[in-house]
């Protein structure tokens, strides 16, 4: 039952994904698409491949450089594997929902503890999130381009507002730990008295991840602030990366884009698929790209920028990281690892 559940998350991504990718090439391409992908050069590819491995590496160098901080550094080789599992789980869930537990459970497996993987988790989240939160506001004050078109406002707000109330609960569990424990405490015993949660061990396992997670967060913020630092760095190197994919990908297709719109363009899509209710974004980034781009470069190059900008920034990750997740873990258990009683001791 599980498995099933699994290939239809992973069934209605593939869906949707090629459903919007078609019509987007329906409509915007002709023989000067054809044209544009004959003459992309190798070393445009080159450039291509090179931007993807880096993004993939910055994003597991984060780990790496985090739990270094802690002590308990996961090698990077590991840390790969850890960030395209996440991402496969990221493409077959809601608002990527997935990506989170995933990470936490190959960082967990490897032998961190469930509350010190959480804060690591939070933090990648955090900075990357806020940077791109920040970017759009600023792009939406000062572009009238882009503040004047209201349904990208309207999906904006949703971004932001999703954005805030997530900022809201970090505040509040990183300031308030007490009052966070109480709210916990009152959660498990109503769930103890309605028969959902019997054994007492369940109570002890959250409060010891609560103490790591706590401890986790007061170590970066206080004697670990250079490891929290440089993986703030790093995340503006990986966001900056995000950015230039869409750009080269329009030179290799012999267009040379306006930089600062496309990083314009980009600052008010990318925030966007970290809240789409579409597994993966999929439906929102391919149809969200061809609108924002429609008007930076020519018509028959919209479609095919789309395709290879979800080739390069998503479907390769996701290939990947199906690769170290089907067959070898059940889908089902990772997306409800945060929610299991600890059976063993």
């Amino acid at each position: 039952m599980a498995h099933n559940r699994g290939l239809r998350r992973i069934y209605w991504f593939i869906v949707i994904s090629l459903a919007t990718l078609v019509l987007v090439l329906v409509g915007s391409s002709d023989r000067n698409t054809l044209d544009a992908l004959r003459f992309i050069r190798l070393d445009d590819l080159l450039w291509l491949g090179l931007l993807t491995i880096g993004l993939i590496v910055l994003d597991a160098l984060r780990i790496t450089v985090l739990t270094k901080s802690l002590g308990k550094r996961v090698p990077l080789r590991y840390a790969l594997k850890t960030v395209l599992v996440g991402r496969f789980f990221a493409a077959i869930t809601p608002v990527q929902s997935g990506m989170v537990p995933a990470e936490m459970f190959m960082l967990n497996k490897w032998g961190l503890p469930l509350g010190q993987a959480i804060g690591v988790d939070v933090i990648k989240r955090i900075t990357t999130m806020g940077m791109l939160a920040a970017g759009g506001v600023a792009v939406l004050f000062l572009s009238k381009e882009f503040a004047g078109n209201t349904l990208l406002l309207y999906v904006y707000y949703y971004v932001i507002a999703f954005f805030i109330l997530l900022m809201s609960l970090f505040l509040f569990v990183y300031f308030c730990p007490r009052q966070t424990l109480w709210l916990v405490d009152r959660a498990l015993h109503h769930l103890h008295a309605r028969g959902i949660i019997k054994s007492q061990r369940t109570d002890e396992y959250i409060h010891a991840v609560a103490a790591d997670y706590f401890a986790a967060m007061d170590f970066y913020t206080h004697r670990g602030l250079p490891g929290l630092l440089l993986a703030v760095v790093v995340s503006g190197l990986f966001v900056g990366l995000q950015f230039a994919l869409a750009p080269v990908i329009i030179h290799a297709l012999g267009f040379r884009v306006n930089l600062l719109a496309a990083i314009q363009a980009q600052v008010i899509l990318l925030p966007m698929l970290y809240y789409s209710p579409t597994p993966g974004g999929s439906g929102v980034a391919e149809g969200g790209f061809a609108l924002l781009f429609a008007g930076l470069i020519p018509k028959h190059l919209v479609g095919i920028s789309v395709v290879l900008w979800r080739i390069f920034g998503t479907y390769l990750y996701v290939a990947i990281g199906a690769v170290f997740t089907v067959g070898s873990m059940d889908i089902e258990k990772v997306l409800s690892f945060l929610t299991r009683q600890k059976d063993e001791d």
